[in-house]
């Protein structure tokens, strides 16, 4: 048996342009602020959680200097940064579309139905809602 190493996931970094409006986005999914404070350097650094799942957060960074501005929204290129699972799939994929996010696309298999969307910067996150 394979002794056991990593204990549980606690934290995703996001690299955002502006931390404060990539916090209403997520907000809007149903983060909410865990803490708020700063980076040694000044630039904003935002926690939010989940209350469904305490210990589980993302971090919101702003990016530092051209090469990080340049991964905002393409940190995992088309690749999906996250999975969210929901239980009102359509409610959902309207949510993040009036909070500035968009639908890329939809789909379905016999274990869920999911959704491709981004948030406001371009980060690929899929919606899914399990059957």
């Amino acid at each position: 048996m394979v002794a056991t190493v990593i204990t549980s996931f606690a934290r995703m970094v996001l690299l955002c342009h502006h931390a404060h409006e990539a916090r209403q986005f997520y907000e809007a999914l149903g983060f909410a602020p865990v803490f708020e404070g700063e980076l040694g350097d000044g630039r904003p650094l935002l926690h939010l959680g989940l209350a469904t799942q305490p210990g589980v957060a993302l971090w919101l960074i702003e990016a530092d200097g051209a090469q990080q501005a340049a991964l905002v929204g393409a940190q995992t290129g088309d690749t999906p940064a996250m999975v969210l699972y929901c239980d009102d799939l359509d409610r959902d994929v309207e949510t993040v579309v009036a909070a500035g996010g968009s639908l890329v696309r939809r789909g379905e298999d016999p274990s869920a139905r999911s959704a491709h969307v981004r948030d406001p910067a371009g980060t690929v996150i899929v919606l899914a809602q399990l059957a």
